[in-house]
């Protein structure tokens, strides 16, 4: 409990990196529609040229798009949450509950990193 304290506080000072909020729409009744909220843990200065959300980022609206194209997500639309951890575990902790409790995504992505430990908890 202490750590998850420790890492709360440590993750306020953070709070302002999110970057990013999108939402996409397809011809469907308001009523109809559902959004799903989206938190992706990129990195931005690690790894720029592989795994960056500058070099990577760009796949999350293809994915979208195709599925839009293929009429899987029609009555969706999508929030985009996007913090970065720099593949930084204690960093990746924190975000990952901030995407959970304070953002209430319903799906995660990331973090893209190398290090096995890097997790969103």
């Amino acid at each position: 409990m202490l750590l998850f304290l420790l890492l709360f506080h440590f993750f306020q000072q953070f709070d302002t990196q999110i970057t990013e909020r999108t939402t996409t729409t397809t011809p469907v009744p308001p009523e109809k529609r559902r959004t799903i909220r989206v938190g992706v843990a990129a990195v931005q200065t690690t790894e720029t040229g592989s795994i960056g959300w500058a070099t990577s980022g760009g796949a999350v609206n293809l994915a979208i798009e195709k599925l839009r194209d293929d009429g899987f997500i029609a009555p969706f639309d999508f929030e985009f949450y996007v913090n970065y951890t720099e593949c930084d575990s204690a960093l990746g902790a924190a975000v990952g509950v901030d995407f959970m409790r304070a953002k209430n995504v319903d799906a995660m992505i990331g973090p893209p990193c190398q290090n096995r430990n890097v997790s969103l908890s």
